[in-house]
């Protein structure tokens, strides 16, 4: 930010040499228009800053949405992994012949996809 003070301090300092040479009123005429887009880029800046900050804040606040949003699917995801294990495990308890057969067939057909690889 300081080197840009600076910069701008040097070209007012040139532009009022300049100004010098000229005739009074063109000076005075140019120096108000020279004010006036100081003025305007200053303006612009802060417009340009002020809507690089609205972003970020609404990016922000997007992403925290997000964020809560997946924390709450991944809750539930764990809610029903865990419940469907307990389902397995009560299963297998139950029939465990029945669930040593599917267990073999599940076992057959992963191997015999991946040997097709």
């Amino acid at each position: 930010m300081a080197r840009n003070s600076k910069a701008a301090a040097e070209v007012e300092a040139k532009v009022d040499k300049a100004l010098e040479q000229l005739d009074p009123t063109l000076a005075d005429a140019l120096r108000a228009q020279f004010q006036t887009l100081k003025d305007e880029i200053a303006t612009l800046t802060a417009t340009v800053g002020d809507i690089g900050r609205t972003g970020v804040e609404t990016l922000r606040t997007t992403a925290t949405g997000a964020q809560a949003a997946a924390g709450e699917t991944l809750a539930d995801a764990k809610a029903r992994v865990a419940g469907t294990k307990d389902e397995v495990e009560a299963y297998a308890r139950q029939n465990p012949a029945q669930a040593m057969g599917i267990a073999a067939g599940v076992g057959l057909l992963v191997g015999l996809l991946l040997a097709r690889r």
